[in-house]
């Protein structure tokens, strides 16, 4: 990506998101994006099933997409989801 014109840091991320380079040392953005990728993949409907609700997304995170890894922003994410499902009811 860097012969299109993309900087270091933001091939750097990308690799990250999809863990491509490893656990340590991550960029923020790498985690954050990591998070919300996951997070719309599984609440969005697909041909081939519904989308999760948001409480079962976060947990298939946690316990499945996310299971033995680290990410600075997991819980943030979960109290800010959490947070926004009280206001949507």
């Amino acid at each position: 990506m860097q012969t299109l014109g993309f900087s270091k840091k933001f091939c750097k991320i990308c690799s990250e998101v999809n863990r491509y380079q490893g656990d340590e040392n991550r960029e923020k953005e790498s985690d954050i994006l990591e998070l919300v990728d996951n997070f719309g993949g599984l609440v969005l409907d697909r041909p081939e099933r519904k989308g999760f609700p948001i409480d079962e997304a976060l947990n298939l995170i946690e316990n499945r997409n996310l299971k033995g890894r680290h990410n600075k922003y997991l819980e943030k994410f979960k109290e800010f989801m959490n947070l926004k499902e009280g206001v949507a009811a």
